[in-house]
């Protein structure tokens, strides 16, 4: 099945993880996986769970292994606040906005070193997402606020934990495994050593050799590519 690049751009799947994290030490691949998924996601924080509710969305087979007994990670601290331009909670307060002026904002707070590839991405993505949050999960902003940057109050308030809950069990519902308690020990080459094909886990103290079927190392060399080249973006 073919996943689009924007879809893609939503969420942080395992490949995207296993490039930027060095510090795991790679081991052979096994003879025999015990488990195989189009893809594999580590970590149950936000950028985890919006790649689960894509792979839902793209009718993958995906599991997501958390390794604390909770979901959410570092996400249930941040303030619940989603920037995102030319909605229709900033209309009924009177508030014109747009993605170009959220772009050129964006740009210059950066000092126009951004890459505008991606920036535009960003920008426009953050509305889909939005959309997505409105829509699918049915959750709407208490409150439109102004921050840093922003030439107009674009910052849309939510309840953090709301979201997380709500992210989690739309992507359960659309078929990803969750599990909680579940700790990625190391990351695993494939045979021939040209990617990173899946991990090694330990879940409830026993460990197996899982498979993320799914190649996205092309692209994820040129997302990290641009993502080094704009700070903006976290």
């Amino acid at each position: 099945m073919e996943v689009s690049r924007r879809n893609l751009f939503k969420g942080m799947t395992v490949s995207a993880l296993m490039m930027s994290a060095p510090a795991f030490a790679q081991l052979e691949a096994p003879q025999k996986w015990d488990a195989e998924y189009d893809i594999v996601i580590v970590g149950g924080g936000a950028a985890g769970l919006s790649a689960a509710t894509v792979a839902a969305d793209e009718k993958l087979s995906a599991v997501l292994f958390e390794k604390q007994s909770f979901l959410g990670g570092s996400s249930v601290l941040n303030g619940g606040m989603f920037t995102v331009a030319g909605t229709k909670e900033q209309e009924k307060q009177g508030i014109k906005d747009s993605q170009d002026l959220f772009f050129k904002d964006m740009m210059r707070a950066g000092k126009n070193k951004n890459n505008p590839d991606v920036v535009k991405a960003f920008v426009q993505t953050a509305n889909e997402q939005y959309a997505f949050i409105l829509n699918k999960l049915k959750l709407y902003p208490d409150t439109v606020a102004h921050q840093g940057y922003q030439s107009v109050p674009r910052s849309h308030h939510f309840v953090t934990s709301q979201v997380l809950t709500e992210m989690a069990a739309y992507a359960k519902k659309g078929g990803v495994k969750i599990e909680t308690g579940a700790k990625v020990l190391r990351l695993v080459w494939n045979e021939n050593h040209t990617r990173i094909a899946g991990v090694e886990v330990e879940v409830k103290g026993k460990k197996q050799f899982v498979l993320a079927k799914m190649d996205f190392s092309h692209y994820f060399r040129w997302l990290f590519a641009n993502f080094r080249e704009c700070s903006l973006i976290s």
